[in-house]
This record gives C-alpha cells, structure tokens and sequence, in this order.
C-alpha cells in the first residue's frame, strides 16, 4: 500500500539512497549530496520532500519550495519522480496534488513548475492537473 509522507527530520542511509535513485532518474549527472546536504535541504524553511513510500522504500518523491519576495508568496515544485517499476499506478498524480494543497496553504497564489519536452507522460499529468504552458521566455546561465 502506498502511502504519503513529508520527509523531515531525521533520515536514514536507506532513505538517501532511495532519494538517490529517483535523482539519477531525472538525470544523468546529479550532483553528489552528502548527508549533511541532505540534512540542510531537506530541513530547510519554505522546503517540503513529499515521498510515496511502500512499505519502507520511498517509490516517488515531489519537491515544493516556497518564497515570500516582494509580489507575495511564490512556489515551486521539482523533482517529481516515481520508480519505473511504479509508473502507472497514481502516484505521481497524488505527489503533486498534496503539494498544490500546500503551496495553497503557505498563502502562494499560484504554483510554477517546468519540465522537459522529451517527459511526455509527465507533462500531460500537469496539463491533466490545470497547469498552463506560460508564454514566457526561460533562461539559464551555467557557471
């Protein structure tokens, strides 16, 4: 049975590593994190890991951050992954729908995510789940 659960505190090895394994789903170079990586982020105020957990193991996780700046309260979700082995089941679906409810209740008026073209299924669950494509231009500048 899965089950949802916001991931703060204390954490185990087990559970790094099976963060570690939804990361390298996502990308082919994440960056290395140590426990005390782990620890600052995951701790930190405005951040919530939301995982899906069967049993023990977490099979999917979902990242909101959320900001006051000076136009109010923004949030943001990223990291949004579930196992292969687990696709198809809801669970992506679930992971953002309880990051909506509490990007809704830290007070942002809207909730921004983005996604890379080539994750059909994932940007149809968006669109499913009223996101709109912005008209905006995105930019990055690397170091």
């Amino acid at each position: 049975m899965i089950y949802y659960q916001v991931l703060r505190g204390e954490f185990s090895e087990s559970e790094i590593e099976d963060i570690w394994e939804l990361l390298n789903q996502l990308s082919d170079s994440p960056r290395s994190l140590a426990y005390e990586d782990f620890d600052r982020i995951l701790n930190r105020p405005g951040f919530n890991l939301l995982v899906a957990r069967d049993g023990e193991r977490i099979v999917g996780m979902a990242s909101l951050w959320s900001a006051e700046i000076l136009m109010g309260r923004k949030a943001f979700i990223d990291d949004v992954v579930v196992l292969d082995s687990y696709r198809g089941r809801g669970i992506g679906e679930e992971l953002i729908k309880h990051l909506i409810e509490t990007a809704k209740s830290v007070g942002a008026k809207s909730v921004e995510l983005t996604s890379n073209p080539s994750r059909v299924a994932a940007n149809n669950l968006y669109q499913k789940l009223g996101f709109q494509k912005r008209d905006t231009n995105v930019y990055r500048l690397n170091f």
